[in-house]
C-alpha cells in the first residue's frame, strides 16, 4: 500500500518498524510516499492520523481539547464585619493564651507553645520579658520561632 508522510523534509524521511525501514520520498507530485505491504505497519502508521494517509486522503486534524478556565473564588475587596469580628475574636483567645502560658510553670508552658501564632509568641516573650523574664520559656519561644523559620 502507497503511504503518504505529511512531515516533509528536503531528503524525505525514514521510518524503521521492526527490521523494515521506510523511505518517505518525495513523488513526481511533491508527495512524501513510500511502499509498505506489512499489514501490521501500515496499520501502526496509519493510527497516526496526524501524519500519516494513504496516498489521496486528507489528513486528520488533531482535536483540540476544550480549554477550561479554572474556577476562581470570590474574594471580596473589603473584609466584611463577621471576617472582622473573628479575626478580633482569634486575637482575643490568643491573648487569653498567651496570659495563662505566662501563669504556668515553664515545663508545662512549653508544651503550649505549638498553638501559638508568630505574633503570639512574639507577644507572650515581650510578656515574659516585662514580667518575671524567665530565661528558660524564653529560650522555648525562641527555639519554636527557629523551627518554624525553617518549615
Amino acid at each position: 500500500m502507497l503511504i503518504e508522510s505529511h512531515i516533509r523534509r528536503k531528503n524525505g524521511s525514514k521510518i524503521s518498524l521492526g527490521k523494515d525501514v521506510y523511505h518517505f520520498s518525495p513523488d513526481k507530485e511533491g508527495r512524501h510516499v513510500a511502499e509498505v505491504k506489512n499489514e501490521e505497519h501500515i496499520a501502526r502508521l496509519l493510527s497516526i492520523t496526524e501524519c500519516y494517509t494513504k496516498v489521496g486522503e486528507d489528513l486528520v486534524e488533531p482535536e483540540v481539547p476544550e480549554v477550561i478556565e479554572p474556577v476562581l473564588e470570590m474574594i471580596p475587596d473589603e473584609p466584611s464585619a463577621d471576617d472582622l469580628l473573628q479575626v478580633e475574636e482569634e486575637l482575643d483567645i490568643e491573648a487569653q493564651m498567651c496570659e495563662t502560658i505566662v501563669g504556668m510553670k515553664v515545663s508545662d508552658a512549653s508544651a503550649e507553645l505549638s498553638g501559638l501564632s508568630v505574633a503570639g509568641l512574639r507577644k507572650l516573650a515581650d510578656m515574659e520579658i516585662a514580667g518575671q523574664a524567665r530565661t528558660t520559656l524564653l529560650s522555648a519561644i525562641d527555639a519554636e520561632l527557629a523551627e518554624r523559620e525553617t518549615d
